[in-house]
Parts: C-alpha cells; sequence; structure tokens
C-alpha cells in the first residue's frame, strides 16, 4: 500500500511539472510574439534599400501587416481591410495614414464617392511587401522542418490540445 501511494504521488508530481512546463512554453510563446524585434530586424537585415530599412525602423508589426494585405488585395478599401485582417475600422484608418505619410501607399479616391478610398502600393510599399512575403515564406519553411521532428499521433495530440486552448476561455 505504502508503495502505491509514493507511486500515485510520484505521478502526481510529475504531472504537475509537465503542465507548469506546458504553462510555462505558452506563455514564453506569448512574449516572444508580441515583441516587434524579430520580425522587423530580419527585415532590415536583408534589406538592401537604406531609404527603406529607415522606413521600416519607424513601423509596427501591425502597420507590416495591413501593408501585407493591401498588398495582396489591391486595390481595397478600409472596411475590406479591417474585415480581412480582423482590426477595427479606426485602427486600421490611422495605420493606413502612415503608411501614406511613409509613401508605402497610396490613397484613390472614387470619382462618385468621395468617401471611398481604395488603397494600393507604391513602388516602395511593393518592395516592402516582396521582402515582407519572403521573411514569411522563410518562416513557413522553417516551421514546415520543425514539424518534420514529430511523427503523426504526436502532431495530433498537439494539434488537438491547441485547438482546445484556443476554444478554451480561462476567465470563466
Amino acid at each position: 500500500m505504502r508503495r502505491s501511494i509514493s507511486r500515485n504521488s510520484l505521478e502526481e508530481n510529475t504531472l504537475e511539472q509537465i503542465k507548469n512546463e506546458i504553462e510555462t512554453s505558452l506563455l514564453a510563446i506569448m512574449l516572444r510574439e508580441s515583441k516587434e524585434g524579430e520580425e522587423k530586424q530580419w527585415l532590415i537585415e536583408h534589406c538592401t534599400n537604406e531609404g527603406l530599412v529607415k522606413v521600416i525602423q519607424q513601423m509596427t508589426v501591425l502597420m507590416l501587416h495591413i501593408l501585407d494585405v493591401i498588398g495582396e488585395c489591391e486595390p481595397i478599401n478600409g472596411i475590406s481591410i479591417s474585415k480581412k485582417f480582423g482590426t477595427p475600422k479606426g485602427t486600421v484608418s490611422k495605420i493606413t495614414c502612415k503608411l501614406v505619410q511613409l509613401e508605402l501607399i497610396y490613397a484613390n479616391y472614387l470619382e462618385n464617392n468621395k468617401k471611398e478610398i481604395l488603397y494600393c502600393t507604391t513602388s516602395l510599399g511593393k518592395e516592402l511587401f516582396q521582402l515582407h512575403r519572403e521573411l514569411h515564406k522563410q518562416i513557413d519553411d522553417n516551421f514546415k522542418n520543425f514539424l518534420k521532428k514529430y511523427d503523426k499521433n504526436e502532431l495530433e495530440t498537439v494539434t488537438n490540445f491547441l485547438k482546445n486552448i484556443a476554444q478554451t476561455s480561462f476567465m470563466k
């Protein structure tokens, strides 16, 4: 009997350690993803246009991703950017104004509707859009190589775990 209590206690201790490692790892992922430095640093290191490097230094990651949506779907209006990116219209409006000021995009007003603005990338914006696409291709390729370390069962377990995390509110 004494042996089974110690074994159960040991298993509970190990399970608690695993749970703590999961929580610590998820927190580390969230903190890393919230930092802007890594993505911008890659862009700066791989950019050959000094003028564009100065522009990148002034940008946030959100600005880069809105530029990406514009480059992918141009011409596109603010409402479509908001829906596609899941960002409030006011945020999109502020960011598109900054992108216009940085000469990465320009605004086209429709003749029959002065409220409707369509955004397109400038040549500088296209250059950054392409560079940002190269970054994401490298990230995708590296992630695919990373996943090769795991077998099908391990990946199914991780997938199930991540889906459950995404669907669960821990505020309740």
